[in-house]
């Protein structure tokens, strides 16, 4: 089920994404959202998926960020954006027992 739903958030990253633009970060928006998914997915949290060892091996290949950069990412404007665009998109699991995973909204206060 976890490679269907990635492959699924992956297809749909790729509709919302923004063309590229130079930016101070190394890593794009949809790279950080992808990063979080991947630890969403899996029940897992994000310092793990910051880990290539946490990767099949057909996707070690790229830099990861690293647990600090994605604390810091996952509160910014344009990231929050994204998951929430994201969130109304992935299609709600049909198998029974299964949810959506709860992403980070811009609409719940902390506290």
């Amino acid at each position: 089920m976890e490679h269907r739903l990635w492959k699924a958030i992956v297809a749909l990253l790729l509709t919302l994404d923004k063309p590229a633009t130079s930016t101070r970060f190394g890593f794009r928006d949809t790279d950080i959202v992808k990063v979080h998914s991947w630890s969403v997915i899996h029940d897992r949290p994000t310092c793990w998926a910051c880990r290539k060892s946490s990767r099949p091996a057909h996707l070690r290949k790229r830099p990861l960020p690293s647990p600090a950069s994605m604390s810091r990412r996952l509160r910014s404007p344009a990231v929050v954006a994204l998951l929430d665009a994201l969130q109304r998109r992935v299609p709600a699991p049909r198998e029974p027992g299964l949810f959506r995973p709860p992403w980070p909204s811009s609409n719940t206060t902390p506290g």
